[in-house]
């Protein structure tokens, strides 16, 4: 083989082994840029449930506060309805990596205490947990903590719920109605004026009991954001 053939054969081979190489950059390159998109895609996600989990509890809190007790307009049932098991599927961990059970109706978790506290110092303890005494607002949400605690020894456990401000008009906390469940044996008027709180009995009726008596007690809080 003379100078220039070989010098020809070295150039091919030359520009092969650059092509090899331009070929595996731009694969390395489509293979990063695919990585890149597919971060910001699950970002984006993470982002959007976290803000509308934000703005969801913003808006509960400001038509607590400013609205009327009744329903103001069927947009607020879906909401109620759908909405929170939309947040806890999509940007929530699950309540028992926090020591929690869930509570799938409304979206939260909750946690049966044994220590046994007066109700303001359980409101304390739930709160310094990062959530508050159980607000059973609906029957569907008294079923399914009732079904936790029948079968437990105890005469009953702490709950949301006070008429301290006005006797006999049973509020949450926040100053909104939940469902109601007396024990018609227990909810008498024998000692109304001292009995201010709010417990859950293990058949799942409820009792009206002096604050300063030690019960245990039934916390709710937010599910953990993946955040």
């Amino acid at each position: 083989m003379n100078m220039r053939s070989m010098a020809k054969v070295n150039e091919n081979e030359k520009r092969a082994n650059e092509t090899t190489k331009d070929s595996a950059e731009q694969q390395e390159a489509e293979k990063n840029r695919r990585i890149a998109r597919t971060f910001a895609i699950v970002t984006l996600f993470l982002v959007i449930s976290f803000l509308t989990t934000t703005l969801y509890q913003s808006y509960k809190a400001t038509s607590r506060f400013f609205g009327s007790k009744q329903r103001i307009s069927k947009v607020e049932d879906v909401i109620d309805e759908y909405l929170p098991d939309v947040i806890t599927f999509s940007a929530s961990r699950p309540c028992s990596e926090i020591g929690y059970l869930d509570l799938s109706s409304s979206g939260t978790c909750f946690k049966v205490l044994s220590a046994k506290k007066t109700q303001p110092d359980a409101m304390r303890e739930c709160t310094k947990d990062g959530g508050y005494l159980v607000q059973l607002r609906t029957a569907e949400k008294l079923n399914m903590v009732h079904n936790v605690i029948k079968d437990m020894p105890d005469f009953g456990f702490y709950i949301d719920g006070s008429d301290a401000i006005k006797e006999d008009d049973w509020v949450l906390s926040d100053g909104s109605p939940f469902y109601m469940n007396w024990n018609p044996r227990e909810h008498d008027a024998s000692f109304k004026m001292s009995e201010q709180c709010l417990l859950l009995q293990p058949d799942g009726t409820y009792n009206d009991m002096n604050c300063t008596w030690p019960f245990p007690f039934i916390c709710e809080r937010q599910a953990m954001p993946y955040l």
